[in-house]
């Protein structure tokens, strides 16, 4: 993971394993995604979608457009973004498909981006490969009104689990530099989501915020306030989460076996 400058990025981020599908498929999953996120906050709106192949421009408007002006039309666009061949460039739909959209607002330099990608279908690539991200990224991230125990939780979740995740966390960019980061593995951060099967593998420690989902899912989470890598509590329960995550983290990439 490159690391960003501190303070300057909270996000959430979720993976899962290999799963064909189609965009035909991934427009109601999309879609739904969209409409949650905005019933928890409407700041979670008036999105811009833009086509990964296209170069943009310094203020990243070219071959952008309003997400509203699309809507009709959402199968043909998430189409278009079709993951292309490292080497080659040529499309192939065996890598999936990208979803992303974005609001900035330009005083402030305060930005909510969302990349979606799903349909990769190659099982023996890494855990990493089908994901959503949502940062949230300004000159004072932690003072976002975005970013708050509440609305973070319920974001991550309704990613996690709309998109079916295997794990999810949520974490500042600058927990990176700040800790003994141990890269991008579940659990080593201020939230963390596991799926039903691999949520039997984990047992919650105390000192921590524990909640069973409905789908037999566990969310942990360190702390209820905006989580802060100088703040040495804040930074002992998300390690008493890691350790308890050790028996995921532990199995082999991409801690096989299905959703349910």
């Amino acid at each position: 993971m490159t690391a960003l400058k501190p303070e300057k990025e909270y996000g959430i981020y979720c993976a899962w394993g290999a799963r064909a599908t189609t965009p035909g498929g991934l427009v109601p999953r999309f879609l739904r995604t969209i409409d949650q996120l905005h019933n928890i906050d409407p700041c979670f709106g008036g999105w811009i979608w833009y086509n990964e192949e296209i170069s943009y421009d310094s203020d990243g408007e070219s071959g952008s457009i309003p997400l509203t002006e699309i809507l009709i039309n959402m199968e043909k666009a998430i189409a278009e973004n079709i993951r292309r061949d490292i080497d080659t460039r040529e499309p192939n739909s065996d890598l999936g498909y990208a979803m992303p959209v974005y609001r900035s607002k330009k005083s402030g330099s305060q930005t909510v981006h969302i990349s979606i990608y799903d349909g990769n279908s190659w099982p023996y690539k890494t855990y990493a490969k089908n994901h959503a991200d949502l940062t949230i990224r300004g000159d004072n991230a932690a003072k976002n009104p975005l970013v708050t125990f509440p609305i973070f939780k319920a974001a991550m979740l309704i990613l996690a689990e709309t998109w079916e995740a295997t794990w999810a966390k949520a974490f500042p960019n600058n927990m990176v530099q700040k800790t003994d980061w141990d890269g991008m593995k579940p659990g080593w951060g201020w939230i963390v989501y596991v799926c039903p099967h691999l949520a039997k593998l984990v047992t919650p420690p105390p000192g921590v915020i524990v909640e069973r989902r409905p789908n037999g899912g566990l969310f942990l989470a360190a702390t209820e306030e905006v989580f802060d890598a100088d703040n040495p509590q804040h930074i002992a329960a998300a390690r008493l989460i890691r350790d308890a995550m050790r028996p995921v983290t532990s199995l082999e990439e991409p801690f096989a076996g299905p959703y349910l």
